[in-house]
């Protein structure tokens, strides 16, 4: 049996290169069925915000999972570990901002941030004025040289006393199990190769069965799916940041039987080809 690997720690992005130095944000907009970001990371000192237009799923923010639909919004304050869950080959279309604490302490303090409601429930005139402060505020960080510090801020303000404002979303049961906890990392980490479940259980010290059973009845979906969406994702991660690299290389990578096998299970779990995929993500760089 080969060695299976661990993670000494929480995937972290500490660093991120601000397109504005002016204005330490960063604002995006997806439209699609991907499986999404998969990977339970945290930041240090930056705060994110997920605002979901159309969609479903569950959003992993500690312990507590929270049920995303139309609507409503998800807020990760800094040092908080989190995750996506999307409902799989569901449409989702999302807003996401994410803004330096720095930033924010500007109207906000620590104390009233702290006390940011996770999840929100936006009714849809308040969700189309925060698309459009969000709109403002990306076409403002596009400019350096002509933006308005002041402007971004108020728009910025605005969008969090919505949040404030608006009705708290309802909470699932925490994860308590931390051996699918441990799971989950081993997965995460062995993701580019096929890894039996007799490994992992082994490596959590549970039997198979009694892994697969809760692993599926706390995660919402099987062993081999979360693989599968692992693996994917890893795969949207490199079309993104590699154009010249060849499907057939990529789906060797992955540990992928055969280049076929690779198409189908992307285009299952992300809605599109790869060869898609790859267009929209360079598109989504010049815009």
């Amino acid at each position: 049996m080969s060695p299976v690997k661990t993670k000494n720690s929480i995937a972290a992005i500490e660093k991120i290169n601000w397109q504005n130095a002016k204005a330490p944000l960063l604002i995006r907009w997806t439209s699609t069925n991907s499986a999404g970001p998969c990977s339970y990371h945290v930041h240090s000192s930056i705060i994110e915000l997920y605002f979901v237009r159309r969609g479903s799923g569950r959003f992993l923010i500690g312990n507590r999972f929270y049920p995303f639909y139309n609507n409503c919004a998800l807020a990760v304050r800094p040092r908080q570990k989190h995750q996506s869950f999307p409902e799989p080959h569901k449409y989702q279309q999302v807003i996401l901002l994410m803004a330096e604490q720095s930033l924010i302490s500007k109207f906000m303090s620590s104390r009233q941030l702290q006390k940011l409601p996770p999840l929100v429930v936006i009714s849809e005139p308040e969700m189309e004025k925060i698309e459009l402060w969000c709109r403002i505020i990306a076409g403002e960080i596009r400019h350096p040289e002509t933006t308005c510090s002041q402007l971004i801020a108020n728009d910025l303000e605005n969008i969090l006393l919505v949040l404030k404002r608006s009705k708290r979303g309802i909470t699932e049961e925490p994860i308590i199990d931390s051996r699918i906890r441990k799971a989950i990392d081993i997965i995460e980490a062995n993701c580019s190769r096929h890894l039996p479940v007799n490994d992992v259980a082994a490596a959590v010290a549970m039997s198979p069965s009694h892994l697969s059973h809760c692993f599926t009845q706390q995660v919402k979906m099987s062993i081999k799916q979360y693989q599968l969406k692992c693996r994917i994702a890893l795969a949207q991660q490199r079309l993104e940041t590699d154009c010249a690299m060849k499907m057939s290389t990529l789906s060797d990578q992955l540990g992928f039987s055969d280049l076929s096998a690779f198409m189908r299970h992307f285009k299952h779990f992300a809605g599109m080809t790869p060869g898609d995929y790859r267009r929209m993500a360079r598109l989504n760089r010049t815009s």
